[in-house]
């Protein structure tokens, strides 16, 4: 899904103040944002490559998954691979195409460039 970043925050470090560890001891950084589809409810996952420099306005594509902890229903992202991104992108090429085959489409004006004949050097 495609969506606005409204509102985000970082951190590496717990409620505590201790810095964020994986059970290998590994640091990470958490990241929250908030968006219109989902108002006030903040949306988790974890800073890579892809999403370091995000930013609030940015449009970004993610996907959404509800888990529930103890009874309490937490909405977690993740950012879509780079083969889902190359699969999207290949699938909106053919539907272009297909749209052109069958005249479904509107043509951009293309601009005639016709350089001067006393600039050219023959």
């Amino acid at each position: 899904m495609k969506t606005k970043i409204q509102k985000i925050y970082r951190s590496d470090k717990d409620k505590n103040g201790n810095p964020l560890k994986t059970k290998d001891d590994r640091p990470y950084t958490r990241i929250a944002i908030q968006t219109a589809e989902y108002g006030s409810k903040w949306l988790s996952g974890f800073e890579n490559r892809a999403n370091f420099d995000w930013k609030e306005e940015d449009v970004v594509e993610i996907e959404i998954e509800k888990v529930l902890v103890n009874g309490k229903e937490y909405l977690n992202f993740k950012n879509l691979s780079q083969i889902q991104l190359l699969w999207r992108a290949i699938n909106e090429i053919k539907a272009d195409i297909e749209a052109i085959k069958t005249g479904n489409h509107e043509e951009s004006p293309v601009d005639e460039f016709e350089p001067p004949k006393e600039d050219l050097p023959f």
